[in-house]
C-alpha cells in the first residue's frame, strides 16, 4: 500500500481560502470546537512510493485543486 499525495500539508482554513479564490464564492468559515479524536494535522508520507516506484508529484495540491474546480465548472455549468 502506498500514500500517493504531494507531501505538502494544508489546513482546512487554507483549503477554504483557496476554494474561495478559485470559485469566487465568498462563504465565511464556521469554526467550532474540535471533536474528540479529530485529526489536527495530516501529512502523507510519500517516501515509500518515491523509493519503490520512483514517484514524484507532477502537480502540486494548490494547482490540482484549481484544476478540479475548473473541471467541475465545465461538467456542471451554473444554472
Amino acid at each position: 500500500m502506498f500514500n500517493v499525495a504531494v507531501g505538502d500539508s494544508y489546513s482546512v482554513s487554507q483549503m477554504h481560502r483557496m476554494l474561495r479564490e478559485y470559485t469566487g464564492i465568498k462563504t465565511e468559515p464556521l469554526h467550532r470546537e474540535s471533536r474528540k479524536g479529530e485529526i489536527m494535522n495530516s501529512l502523507a508520507d510519500i517516501s515509500k512510493a518515491k523509493t519503490l516506484l520512483g514517484y514524484e508529484p507532477q502537480i502540486r495540491f494548490k494547482d490540482g485543486l484549481k484544476k478540479t474546480v475548473e473541471y467541475f465548472r465545465q461538467k456542471m455549468p451554473a444554472k
